[in-house]
C-alpha cells in the first residue's frame, strides 16, 4: 500500500518492513482462505459447514490461535508505519483517498472482506496523528484498541434483550440461517452473487467499520506511527 501511485526510490525503501509486509500478507491469507471457501457465517463458527474432528479441527485450532487477527493487526501497524515513512512527497492524502475507491469496487465486484476501504477511511482519520509524539500515539493507540471490546462488554451487559436489529446481525453471523441461500447464490454466476456481496460489504463497512474494525485499524496503525 506504501508504493502503488509512486515507488520509493531504492535508497528510501526499508528491507524489513517490506519483508514483514509480505510475511503478514501470507498470515493473512491462512484466514482469509477460510473465507474464500465457506460461507461467511462459517469463519465464526465453522461447525455451520462440518464437523471439527481430526485435522479439521486442528487446522481451525491452529488459525484461531496462531494468525486470527495477530498478522492483519500487524499489517496495520506497518500501514501506519508507512504514512511516516513514504514521506509527504508521495501524496498520501490522494493515495489514501484511491484506497477508499479501489475498495468499494473490490469489495462490491469482487469479494466482501475487502480490507482496501477501511485502511483508506481510517487512514485518512488518523494521517494528522503522524506528527504526534510517541508517547502520546501510542497511549491514544492502546485506547482505541480497548475501545471496541469494552463498547461490545457493556453493550452486552446493560442490554438485556439485545436490540432486535443486533440480534439479527449476530444470528446472521453465527447460525446456519444464511448459509443454504449464501451456497446457492455462490454456485451460480456473478450475478447471483451480488445481492450477497453486496450486503456483507455494506455491513463490513457501516457497521462493523464503526463497531470494531475501524478501532482496531485505527489503534494498530497509531502503535505502528510511533514505532518510526
Amino acid at each position: 500500500f506504501c508504493s502503488y501511485s509512486k515507488p520509493m526510490s531504492p535508497p528510501t525503501r526499508v528491507a524489513s518492513v517490506d519483508l514483514l509486509r509480505g510475511v503478514c500478507l501470507l498470515g493473512i491469507l491462512i484466514m482469509n482462505i477460510q473465507s474464500f471457501a465457506m460461507p461467511h457465517a462459517a469463519y465464526l463458527n465453522p461447525t455451520l459447514f462440518g464437523s471439527l474432528d481430526g485435522a479439521d479441527g486442528l487446522a481451525w485450532a491452529l488459525g484461531r490461535l496462531g494468525f486470527d487477527c495477530k498478522f492483519l493487526n500487524l499489517f496495520s501497524m506497518l500501514f501506519g508505519a508507512s504514512l511516516i515513512l513514504a514521506g509527504d512527497h508521495t501524496r498520501p492524502v490522494r493515495r489514501l483517498l484511491w484506497l477508499v475507491v479501489l475498495g468499494l469496487a473490490h469489495a462490491y465486484l469482487v469479494w466482501y472482506g475487502d480490507v482496501l476501504f477501511t485502511y483508506g477511511v481510517v487512514g485518512l482519520a488518523v494521517f494528522g496523528a503522524r506528527r504526534w509524539g510517541a508517547a502520546r500515539l501510542v497511549g491514544v493507540g492502546l485506547a482505541l484498541l480497548l475501545a471496541s471490546p469494552i463498547a461490545a462488554g457493556l453493550l452486552g451487559l446493560l442490554s438485556d434483550p439485545l436490540p432486535a436489529w443486533l440480534a439479527q446481525a449476530l444470528g446472521e453471523h453465527l447460525d446456519a440461517r444464511s448459509v443454504a441461500p449464501e451456497l446457492a447464490a455462490y454456485q451460480g454466476g456473478w450475478l447471483a452473487q451480488t445481492p450477497i456481496r453486496a450486503a456483507l460489504s455494506f455491513e463490513a463497512q457501516t457497521t462493523g467499520l464503526l463497531l470494531e474494525t475501524g478501532w482496531r485499524a485505527a489503534g494498530c496503525m497509531l502503535i505502528g506511527m510511533a514505532a518510526v
